[in-house]
Formats: C-alpha cells, sequence, structure tokens
C-alpha cells in the first residue's frame, strides 16, 4: 500500500502547477542479458514532461523554442536506450492531449506507453534503432527517501527495484530476470535542474568479506540543491539516510566526482561520498570509464538552457561502512562491499 500511495504521488505531480512551468521526470534503469550471446546490457526507459499544458495539442521542441522568442519548449516524451560503451537513445513525443491518467490507480497511458504501479509497456521506432518491452516490477524499498530544495524535489522509492520480462532492442532479443536485474528508479520534478548535477547508484552489491551476494542491499546519492544531497544507504538490514546542506550537517556528507586515470592509462570518472552519522562512517567510491559514458541532455522549461549530463551504468568501486570502537576511538569494519553496474551522472548546466 505503501509503494502505491507513493506513485500516486508522484503522478499527481503531473498535474499540478509544474504542467504549465516546470519539468517531471519518472525513470527506470535495469539490467538485461542478451539471450543469444548471454551478454548483458544496462537499459533505461524514462518519462519526460516540460511545461505540458503550454502547447497540449503540438508538441514544442527545444529547438523550436530557442529560434522563438517568447515560446517555451512544452512537450512529452518517453526516452530510452542503453548505457554502457556504445550507448545509444531513442526518442519518442507526445503531446498532453496524448496522455490519459487514472487518478484512482496512478496509471499512465502515453500513446503506445503504459505505466502503472507494477508494469511497463511500450515501443518506440526512428531511424536511430528501435526498443520495445513489456515488463513488470517490483520496488523493494520499505522507506523511500525525499528530498527537496526550493526548485527541485527528488523521490526514490526504488533504489532497489526488480525487473522481470522480455525486450527487444535493434533487432536482438534481451531478457529480464528480477533476481539479477539490479533495477533502479527514481521520480523528481521542479522548474529547473540541480547544479552541478550529482547522482549514483546501485544494488549489485557483493561482500568482500565473506563473497555473498548482499541481496538485501542498495544505495543512492543524489544532489537536490546548492551543497546540498541525500544520501541513502542499505546494507543488510542497516539503514542510513541523511541530508546534507542544512543545519548542524554540513559537514556530515562530503561528495565529489573528479576525473582520474586507471591503472592502464584511461580516463575515468571518481564519484565519492562520505557519510558520519553518530558512531557509524560510510564511505562510497565508484568508478567509470569515460569510453563507457556518453552525454545526454535533458532541456529545462525556461527554454534558455539545458542540463548536460554524462551518464554511464558500468561503474564499479566500494561501499564501506565502519563503526567507532568506544573504547580505543578507531573506526572498524563492519561491511565491505564490491559494487557493479552503478547508474553514474555528473553534469551541468549549458547556456544556449
Amino acid at each position: 500500500m505503501a509503494f502505491t500511495k507513493i506513485c500516486k504521488k508522484n503522478h499527481n505531480t503531473l498535474f499540478s502547477a509544474l504542467k504549465s512551468k516546470g519539468f517531471t521526470h519518472i525513470r527506470f534503469v535495469f539490467v538485461a542479458s542478451n539471450i543469444t550471446n548471454g551478454k548483458k546490457q544496462t537499459f533505461f526507459i524514462e518519462f519526460y514532461f516540460i511545461n505540458p499544458s503550454i502547447s497540449p495539442k503540438r508538441a514544442v521542441l527545444f529547438s523550436e523554442a530557442k529560434a522563438s522568442q517568447g515560446l517555451l519548449p512544452s512537450y512529452c516524451a518517453v526516452r530510452c536506450g542503453t548505457l554502457g560503451r556504445g550507448g545509444k537513445e531513442l526518442f519518442k513525443y507526445c503531446t498532453l492531449s496524448e496522455v490519459i491518467f487514472d487518478k484512482k490507480t496512478g496509471n499512465l497511458q502515453m500513446g503506445a506507453f503504459t505505466l502503472t504501479d507494477d508494469v511497463l509497456i511500450g515501443s518506440v521506432s526512428e531511424p536511430a534503432g528501435n526498443f520495445d518491452w513489456n515488463l513488470q516490477y517490483e520496488k523493494q524499498i520499505i522507506k523511500a527517501p525525499e528530498a527537496s530544495s526550493s526548485k527541485f524535489a527528488w523521490n526514490s522509492d526504488g533504489v532497489k527495484t526488480v525487473v522481470g520480462g522480455v525486450l527487444h532492442f535493434n533487432g536482438e532479443e534481451y531478457q529480464a530476470v528480477p533476481n539479477v536485474s539490479f533495477g533502479y528508479s527514481d521520480f523528481s520534478c521542479g522548474t529547473e535542474f540541480s547544479s552541478p548535477w550529482y547522482h549514483v547508484s546501485a544494488c549489485n552489491l557483493v561482500s568482500t568479506i565473506n563473497s555473498k551476494q548482499l541481496s538485501n542491499s542498495c544505495f543512492s546519492v543524489q544532489k537536490i540543491g546548492k551543497d546540498k544531497y541525500i544520501v541513502y544507504v542499505k546494507l543488510e538490514g542497516k539503514v542510513f539516510c541523511l541530508k546534507s546542506g542544512f543545519l548542524f550537517r554540513r559537514k556530515a556528507v562530503q561528495c565529489s566526482c573528479i576525473e582520474s586515470i586507471d591503472e592502464s592509462g584511461s580516463r575515468q570518472l571518481h564519484w565519492s561520498s562520505n557519510l558520519h552519522i553518530g558512531k557509524y562512517v560510510v564511505d562510497i567510491d565508484i568508478y567509470c570509464h569515460e569510453s563507457s559514458m556518453y552525454f545526454r541532455d535533458f532541456d529545462h522549461p525556461d527554454g534558455i538552457a539545458l542540463s548536460n549530463v554524462l551518464s554511464g551504468g558500468t561503474g564499479v568501486g566500494e561501499v564501506r561502512y565502519y563503526k567507532k570502537n568506544s573504547r580505543t576511538k578507531t573506526l572498524e569494519i563492519v561491511e565491505d562491499a564490491r559494487v557493479t553496474d552503478a547508474l553514474c551522472e555528473y553534469g551541468n548546466d549549458k547556456k544556449l
């Protein structure tokens, strides 16, 4: 019931003041395997709404709005594709008149696309490629982290989301299997994106202490405003959730993203998050090669800027969880987990 309420709250935002001055972003990221060769691939499916009620019967894209003084972008869109080396992104634009929303159930219908509390169905075909999917999903987080600033709000009730079903991408068939889909989903909305954009999350964790898959573990770090982050970490039943940048917590969370060079000389980005809460310390370090990432643009509602975000779905690294020894005052390791298939994003606003 809690998941249903959160989902309805998310979808109802589409019919708030943001429909004429703002954006809403719903996304799913997961791993599926090629049924022919077994190769893993990270996929994403997103619903993006920007000022949809300004032009409810004709999609006004950013390029048109930029060329016409006083015109704002206004459309609904499905963005989908793959993350990783050679990743691709496909688009399907719709208008608000094509959207059917059931306030009672929270179900969303956009032409050939269906989003409910547990189903994702749709297809996109364009010169750049084709993608169709018929998926079931379940969000497996008991308490959803929510946070907001004056112009941006973020809600992740799906830091761990299991996904199952069949999808086809550019002529290849893939199978998403729930216990190895390592899915993630979240919801964000507002009048502008946080900048710099910072996000990292994963639920594919394996203990380096006992080599066991940590099936009840996940984490997500999201920037929500100037020097404000929210960190959610769940490690086998132990939960840490902390918002930084607020009174008395300015130094409780330290986050950064820097470029580095790996042992082979390849360029990579390094996401680092350090969390201090009571007698516990959590360190998150995730790396992703630049060659396995690509830039994605997200239009701003004002029509004069966009967020240029470097995105990847193959991040690797570690999450370490320490407890302070009350007698010796030293940090003692409780868990050290190896992370793979992490969603990694970093970017800045670009004025046009």
